[in-house]
Parts: structure tokens; sequence; C-alpha cells
């Protein structure tokens, strides 16, 4: 992400994440991890056949059809807890999924380490995500993503 270049995804006056444009109405940029790190939390991944059997149901992110890399998806599939109880099988379940979807910052050779940890809250399920990257790398130290729901991504540069 470093050497490459990204639009920039902000919070809005609302309070909802959308494309940040800049003052002359173009896409603002941004060489750091935000953008892929909110697309990986937000971004739902496709269920496959035996979590969801009605296809229809099976959700996913449009905009991984687009890709021309072959079974690569972008996102997680936390979305297949939203109405589970809180338990210690969804936490499992919910470390997984997170760990499943950063799991390409390792693949691609952005991050060193994908730590992924979490715990049951009276109303919900924490999730912390600490990437490790390297010295020359650009981000943000610490994301909170998803700040109604626990998920929080901090960047670590060695």
């Amino acid at each position: 992400m470093a050497d490459g270049f990204d639009f920039a995804i902000a919070k809005n006056s609302l309070g909802r994440y959308d494309i940040s444009f800049n003052d002359a109405g173009d896409v603002s940029g941004t060489s750091s991890f935000d953008t892929a790190i909110l697309m990986t939390v937000f971004c739902e991944r496709r269920a496959a056949a035996s979590e969801v059997s009605n296809n229809a149901n099976r959700r996913g992110w449009w905009g991984n059809t687009l890709s021309d890399i072959p079974d690569f998806e972008i996102g997680s599939k936390a979305w297949l807890l939203e109405q589970s109880r809180l338990t210690e099988d969804a936490l499992n379940l919910a470390l997984t999924y997170y760990r499943t979807a950063f799991q390409w910052f390792l693949d691609e050779g952005y991050a060193n380490s994908v730590v992924v940890m979490g715990n049951l809250t009276a109303t919900g399920i924490y999730v912390k995500i600490i990437l490790r990257v390297a010295p020359d790398t650009v981000g943000t130290p610490l994301f909170d993503v998803w700040l109604n729901t626990g998920v929080n991504v901090q960047v670590v540069i060695n």
C-alpha cells in the first residue's frame, strides 16, 4: 500500500464512511492502509453453500466479482454472526472470520504479521486486530473502524 495509491474513505458529516473528495471535487487519495482496512472489515465475503443454503441469501460484496485474481475476495464473513447469541462459539467464529479476512495483508506482503484477538462484552464482541508492518509503511497507528460494534485495528510499525 505504501508504494501505491488508493482512494480515501472517511467519515462524512452523518458519521458514515464514504469516498472522500477534495475541494476541487476530485477523489482524495491515500497511500496508507486506511481504505484497505475499511474495505476488509466492512465488505461482506460471500458465504459458502454449507454456511447459507439459500443461494440468494449468501450475500457478498459486488466488487469481488470484478477481481481478476482467482478465488480472491476482500471482506469478512462477520455478517454471518448478526443473529448469533453472545457465546464463546460466536467469539471464536468472529476471530476466525477476521483472521481469514486479513490474511491477504500477509499474502501480498503488506504486513509481517496479523494478530486477531477478542472478547465478549455485555453488548457484543470486541475484536482487536494488530497489523505489524515494515518501518517505511505509512499507516494510522490506531484505527477504530467500527466503534459501535467493537472492531479496532491497530497498525504497528516495527
